[in-house]
């Protein structure tokens, strides 16, 4: 009885050490499909990573290759507008010139205009100023003769009053 019992431990023991090692290989077959799956996913992540970089590289390329054609279309198109600017500038300068040399023909007629006006309106001032300054010299001129006639009479009449009196 007891080979029995220990028969029977012992397949008991044998079959739970049998059914953990399937539930370790079925995990290890789990992560082994799952590896799998990450190796594959990263796979075809650096794989599509790669295919942009290249269609990047070729697409930059063909930018590239576009804008030194915009370039040299932009320097040829500036080179001729400069060929213009040039002659325009040169037609430019000789117009500005004779403008200006107008201009200060003009201003110079004007600032000869403006001195001579301003010279006869100072001599009409001065004018004006001797004449008040004359006319003032004349009025205390008058006052002052007037003055000293007044007291000439003053003083006659005076004298001819004390010498009425000194003499009656």
């Amino acid at each position: 009885a007891a080979l029995c019992l220990q028969a029977a431990v012992r397949g008991m023991q044998a079959r739970a050490h049998a059914k953990r090692l399937r539930s370790i290989a079925q995990a290890i077959r789990a992560a082994t499909s799952l590896q799998a799956l990450a190796r594959g996913f990263l796979a075809r992540r650096y794989t599509a990573k790669l295919r942009a970089a290249q269609e990047a590289s070729e697409q930059e390329a063909a930018a590239l290759c576009l804008q030194a054609t915009i370039r040299s279309f932009l320097a040829r198109r500036l080179v001729q507008r400069l060929r213009v600017s040039r002659q325009q500038k040169t037609a430019a300068t000789v117009i500005q010139s004779a403008v200006r040399t107008w201009l200060a023909r003009c201003q110079e007629q004007r600032a000869f205009a403006q001195a001579q006006c301003k010279l006869e309106a100072t001599i009409v001032l001065q004018a004006a100023a001797r004449g008040m300054m004359a006319r003032r010299y004349t009025r205390k001129l008058r006052h002052t003769q007037r003055s000293t006639a007044a007291a000439l009479k003053l003083q006659a009449y005076m004298r001819g009053c004390c010498g009425r009196r000194h003499a009656a």
